[in-house]
């Protein structure tokens, strides 16, 4: 029968001319789309949901928003016009709503699991790894790592966080010693995070680390590049990804030497010395996986952490009176530089207050992190939706409406700290972290981090934001994180306590 329809079908092509055949094929071909749509927007499953017509007739609205980073406020218009739940494609909805976050993200036992989207995760790298995989594959590789990122295992990588954020200190000490040069914050905290993530996974200092920050430059860009040109399904396999994959390529060879050099030699504290081993005293898991994890950590934990310490101090730059607040508190708790400890940052309440409304404001990671709906579908929000349906959150909107914030847009520590005024504010609705099994394992490294690196600068310097810079968090572009633009300051050495 095939033989005998693909037969017609050549003969029919056979018998009439070119251009009536292109004729043909070209108006079955609009027929299809028009029938699509009409399918989409009036019959779909998820016709019901409330959105623009055009998203839910075709996905290229949210596809193109994607396509130039700008997704993340696409998604924002949305979300205001049209509510807590936003069909922004016709098989996808966006979330704001605080219930979302568990059912969702948070597998609980009974329930069947909602997997990673591919088109989000799978296109900078097609080897699994901790952001990736699913099911198995991930529980597997997590529990490994899990311990190298625990309280007790950040407490053991002290001495490293301190010795990285001095030499942080000496950089903006000979900047401030420069009349008429401004520091470009974001570099120096992007550089300052990079190599405590390097030595953490086992890069050496070496005269390689100009090759290995190339590198890790190179893998930021793969990242963005490639979660921008994945929505072009096989055509992004033969004109995007071959050629990233030359890049990652070289990143895991690389990461593959750093991390043999450091397995084999030493015993200074770093994830190695935490991860499960088997029997026979090796890590759990094999030198490919390994491999393409560091080079994920390397990444994520680096890039992050800067930005989040670049947003803070923006913040702070641009709120004189928490600011103030903040480092009249460091005064006060900190008389000389060796009670600056982990532990004892922990209980300076107002400095954990400035950077959970900087994670609020303008989150590490922004974009609507997707996910897929098993065979049997899931009840989100209290709605049966079909399988197959792409879920997400949309932090940036979610942290941002009005309906869940007073004074959404303001920069207000003092919400994390009961002041009444912020009692309505849904505050678990702001999960930056993201929640359940597959949330960001390295939480408690990030929080000693960033406390340490900013309250030592602040006790050292003021900072005056550059001219250039006075709007910086922006209209920044975003594609999983951020695509930050320069962040220039004044540098000077502390004049006096902040009264």
């Amino acid at each position: 029968m095939e033989l005998t329809t693909t037969g017609a079908l050549y003969a029919w092509i056979a018998g009439h001319d070119k251009w009536s055949v292109l004729f043909t094929l070209s108006s079955l071909w609009v027929i299809g789309i028009a029938w699509s749509a009409i399918y989409n927007v009036y019959f779909h499953p998820l016709r019901k949901y409330p959105g623009p017509k055009l998203s839910a007739a075709f996905s290229f609205p949210f596809l193109y928003s994607r396509l130039v980073c700008h997704d993340l406020h696409h998604v924002r218009r949305l979300h205001l016009e049209y509510g807590d739940v936003v069909r922004i494609g016709p098989d996808a909805l966006s979330f704001v709503k605080p219930s979302a976050w568990k059912d969702i993200y948070d597998k609980t036992v009974g329930k069947a699991a909602i997997i990673r989207h591919r088109r989000m995760y799978n296109g900078w790298n097609i080897e699994p790894n901790m952001a990736n995989a699913n099911g198995p594959a991930h529980a597997k590789q997590r529990k490994v790592f899990a311990a190298a990122f625990s309280g007790l295992a950040v407490k053991e990588y002290e001495p490293m966080l301190q010795k990285h954020t001095q030499r942080l200190i000496l950089k903006l000490a000979d900047v401030a010693e420069e009349e008429n040069i401004e520091a470009e914050m974001c570099q120096l905290y992007t550089r300052t995070t990079a190599h405590i993530m390097a030595e953490l996974t086992g890069s050496r200092p070496t005269r390689k680390n100009t090759r290995r920050e190339s590198i890790a430059e190179g893998v930021y860009h793969t990242m963005i590049i490639s979660r921008r040109y994945l929505i072009f399904g096989w055509l992004y396999t033969y004109l995007v990804a071959l050629p990233l994959l030359l890049l990652t390529y070289e990143m895991s060879n690389f990461s593959a030497e750093q991390v043999k050099n450091r397995r084999e030699g030493g015993t200074d504290a770093n994830i190695w010395r935490f991860a499960q081993k088997d029997a026979e005293g090796n890590i759990a898991m094999s030198q490919h996986e390994m491999n393409m994890n560091v080079e994920l950590l390397l990444f994520a934990g680096a890039e992050t952490t800067a930005t989040l310490l670049s947003a803070v101090t923006f913040f702070l730059l641009q709120n004189k009176e928490a600011m103030r607040k903040l480092v009249k508190e460091l005064d006060a708790a900190f008389a000389n530089d060796g009670d600056l400890t982990l532990n004892s940052l922990v209980r300076v309440r107002y400095l954990t207050a400035c950077l959970k409304e900087s994670l609020r404001l303008h989150p590490p990671a922004p974009s609507n992190m997707l996910r897929m709906l098993p065979a049997g579908g899931a009840i989100i929000c209290g709605e049966a939706l079909p399988g197959g349906t792409e879920v997400s959150v949309a932090p940036y909107t979610a942290y941002r409406l009005p309906k869940y914030w007073t004074d959404p847009e303001s920069f207000v520590p003092e919400r994390w700290l009961g002041d009444p005024k912020y009692d309505s504010d849904a505050r678990e609705i702001c999960q930056p972290f993201s929640v359940g099994a597959q949330n960001c394992l390295g939480m408690v490294l990030a929080w000693h981090e960033a406390r340490l690196i900013l309250a030592s600068v602040l006790l050292k310097f003021d900072f005056v934001l550059g001219e250039d810079s006075q709007e910086w968090a922006t209209g920044q572009r975003a594609s999983i994180v951020w695509d930050k633009k320069p962040f220039m300051a004044t540098v000077k050495m502390r004049s006096a306590e902040i009264n």
